[in-house]
């Protein structure tokens, strides 16, 4: 089984409160994803006005189906105009989830 996979959208928005609503407009959408098992919508409080989109996928494969499909840019379309495209890396990034074997005595050791 492969490691579960995180994504994380960077958005910025004058009106956080259109962010959320563009948010409530994609979340059905979203629902409808093989593998995807929920979403978070999380605001920074460090003194910017970063939001981020972080969404959970059962697995990396699953989200890499979900990113090669046509339904990919139709589900996040209304929060594209959001993404904080000036942020040095890119608007996105992707992570595995590793899993952890807890029997080791120095601590959790990755498989």
């Amino acid at each position: 089984m492969s490691s579960r996979a995180r994504v994380l959208v960077w958005h910025r928005g004058d009106d956080p409160g259109a962010v959320v609503r563009a948010y409530a407009e994609v979340s059905g959408e979203l629902a409808r994803i093989d593998g995807l098992e929920g979403t978070e919508l999380l605001f920074g409080v460090s003194g910017g006005d970063g939001i981020v989109l972080q969404m959970f996928f059962s697995d990396m494969e699953a989200f890499r189906r979900w990113e090669r499909s046509p339904r990919h840019r139709a589900a996040t379309s209304p929060m594209r105009r959001y993404q904080d495209r000036s942020r040095p890396g890119g608007h996105y990034e992707i992570y595995e989830v590793p899993e952890f074997d807890a029997g080791e005595s120095e601590g959790r050791q990755c498989r």
